[in-house]
Parts: C-alpha cells; structure tokens; sequence
C-alpha cells in the first residue's frame, strides 16, 4: 500500500499509476493505494492549487475582519510596490473573486493573485481625526504576491492580513 498526503489547501486532486485513474480514495487526509506493485510502476499526484482566504482564530485580536491569501502552499502578501493607495486602507471584499496571473517580470516567473478591492479615500479629510460622516471607498486592483519574494524589488511596505 502507498499512502499520499492530500495538503488541506488542495480543492482536488488525481492519482495515476502507469497513466491509469486510480478515482478519489482519500482517507483520513491521505489517498491510499492497494495493489501488488512491480519495478518501473509510475504513481502521479495532481494537487488543484486554487487561489484561497484564510483567516486565523478569532482569538487574534489583530487578525479581526482581516483575511490572508493562499494559493497551493504559499502565503501571499500586498506590497507598497504594486499599489498607489497606502495598505492600511486596502480592502477585500468577501465576494471578490480571487484570479492567479502567470507573470515574467521584475520578480521572475511567479505566479500573482489578482482582485479587486477598495481603498478609503482620504483626500477629503485635511487635518480632521474624526467627524461624524463614513470616508468614501475607491476602486482598486489588488495584486498579491507570495510572500518569500517580499522586498526583492526595493524595500517597501508589506501586509499579509488585509482589511475584508
């Protein structure tokens, strides 16, 4: 028997031995295969790795109505770099839908998740600290990054928690 982890992340998968589907049999987080094998068997695992939230614990405090991206095993963070509007006011909204855009470029071949989202717009507020009207919101393209290639342009400000 061989047992492959299946990764929580992984929206779905497939198994191949010498190119034949072996169907969906996971068990307990691991997909088992029973079977006499010989010399020169090839087993091959196709993980789907779909852009994804994640939010932590309600318990971090910090962490309240923020979501962190996802795709496959990598975190992904918003970087000062790829934005106009200061992070602090970037939001996701929970329906957003999130794309994954192959990209060649400054940080290599990368793969970047691609939202859309908004930011408060401050430029109404001169010096006020408080006032008893809601900011207006603008609209943003959000572009994400995994988080390891983070400050490999310039240094620049980074969020891996953003605003929902």
């Amino acid at each position: 028997m061989l047992s492959l982890r299946i990764p929580y992340w992984c929206s779905s998968t497939k198994v191949t031995v010498n190119g034949e589907d072996c169907g969906s049999r996971i068990e307990r987080g691991y997909f088992k295969i029973h079977r006499t094998w010989k010399i020169g068997d090839e087993v091959k695992l196709y993980l789907k790795m779909e852009p994804q939230r994640i939010y932590s614990h309600p318990n971090v405090n910090e962490n309240l109505g923020r979501v962190a991206l996802q795709c496959g095993p990598l975190i992904y963070c918003i970087e000062q770099n790829d934005h106009q509007d200061d992070l602090d006011v970037i939001r996701i909204p929970p329906d957003a839908k999130l794309g994954l855009e192959l990209q060649d470029g400054d940080l290599g071949i990368v793969n970047l998740i691609k939202t859309n989202g908004s930011a408060a717009d401050t430029s109404d507020w001169s010096s006020e600290l408080y006032r008893n009207k809601k900011h207006n919101e603008v609209s943003v393209n959000i572009t994400a990054i995994p988080y390891y290639l983070w400050c490999n342009r310039e240094p620049n400000k980074m969020k891996v928690w953003i605003r929902e």
